[in-house]
């Protein structure tokens, strides 16, 4: 079994979710935000379960897809471990402040 952990920016990440469906739906954003998070606990036994991130051309770097959101992660296999990296919207792009998966 793989062992999950969570970067601080993509705890971050977690929060901005929350963060912007505050004013107008607040339980929405923190519901969004905790099945995004159960939606990572599959990892614990199918690290391997997402897709290949196509922007990406590093081994182990993976994503996972849970509604408008892009859960992007790195599988050690040598370790067994997986970090998730960001989180962010479909709409916005890979890369750029949102979405970076800069630590």
């Amino acid at each position: 079994m793989a062992e999950v952990s969570w970067t601080a920016s993509a705890l971050t990440d977690l929060d901005k979710i929350t963060d912007y469906y505050a004013q107008e739906h607040p339980k929405y954003g923190q519901t969004l935000a905790d099945e995004i998070m159960k939606r990572t606990k599959q990892l614990i036994l199918f690290p391997k379960s997402g897709r290949i991130v196509s922007e990406l051309s590093e081994s182990g770097v993976r994503e996972l897809i849970y509604r408008n959101y892009r859960i992007v992660y790195w599988h050690d296999e040598e370790d067994d471990k997986v970090e998730i990296w960001t989180v962010f919207h479909f709409s916005r792009q890979f890369g750029g402040s949102e979405g970076s998966i800069e630590e």
